[in-house]
């Protein structure tokens, strides 16, 4: 053997050495927690849902094994796990640091009353939903969610430029779209071209609610090729200035009528 392939040889036997140290400290002992311990925690997150003391207490459970045993695998894992993490990313920075950078979910609407769904279509389950009144009420299947969170921003366009708030959408698992709006009012969109019978809704809507201020507009039902049926709630009791007061939609006594406009 020459003496270049003796030097090969040698730079990889000291190479194969160099990469079985840790192994070899870890079973002596040299690589111990009490020699290595972790002191520092550096978090990246927007400090929303997610407290900084939720991660410090996952952090500290496996930060005993010391800067080199730490599996980031398993702590990613549990950090993962926390109520709106979206993803996060962690990796360890000599001598003594653990950096987690979080990201967290973005709610748009309630969904099914039981998760909250991003507008990305995403559906994660928190604790206290049910207290959640600032956001928009949807439901439909899991599969579709991402189809119903952009069908009710559309809406959401088309009724603010009518001057009407949108309160949520149902999408029935056959296929058929309703919408509630703020007032109580439910609009039936049905299965076909539900998005151009709610603009044709949405351009009429401010006169035929001023033909009828007396009254809710519990329903209309937007199913027909030329026009739709509404289903008004009984006339508001005028108050004392003479005026019409305005409680809640009245669901007795509703009338349904033709409107061909």
């Amino acid at each position: 053997m020459n003496a270049g392939a003796w030097i090969r040889l040698l730079a990889w036997c000291v190479a194969l050495g160099l990469l079985a140290l840790p192994v070899v400290g870890l079973l002596n002992g040299s690589f111990a927690s009490d020699r290595w311990p972790l002191r520092q925690l550096e978090l990246v997150a927007e400090q929303g849902q997610v407290a900084p003391e939720q991660v410090r207490e996952v952090v500290a459970r496996h930060a005993g094994r010391g800067f080199f045993a730490l599996s980031l695998v398993e702590l990613r894992r549990e950090l993962a796990a926390l109520p709106w993490v979206e993803s996060v990313e962690v990796r360890k920075r000599w001598p003594d640091t653990v950096v987690v950078r979080l990201l967290e979910h973005q709610p748009y609407a309630v969904w099914n009353d039981q998760a909250l769904v991003s507008r990305a279509g995403a559906l994660f389950v928190v604790p206290g939903i049910e207290a959640i009144d600032d956001l928009p009420r949807l439901h439909g299947p899991a599969a579709r969610a991402a189809e119903v969170v952009n069908f009710n921003a559309r809406a959401e366009a088309v009724l603010t430029g009518a001057g009407l708030a949108l309160a949520g959408t149902r999408l029935s698992e056959r296929g058929s779209w309703s919408i509630a709006l703020a007032g109580g009012t439910e609009l039936l969109l049905g299965r076909d071209q539900a998005e151009q019978r709610l603009v044709r809704f949405a351009a009429t809507a401010p006169g035929l609610l001023r033909a009828r201020p007396d009254a809710p507009l519990l329903r209309a039902d937007l199913r027909y090729p030329n026009g739709y049926a509404l289903a008004w709630g009984e006339p508001r009791p005028p108050s004392a200035d003479g005026a019409a007061t305005n409680p809640a939609p009245a669901t007795a006594g509703a009338s349904e009528q033709g409107d061909n406009a």
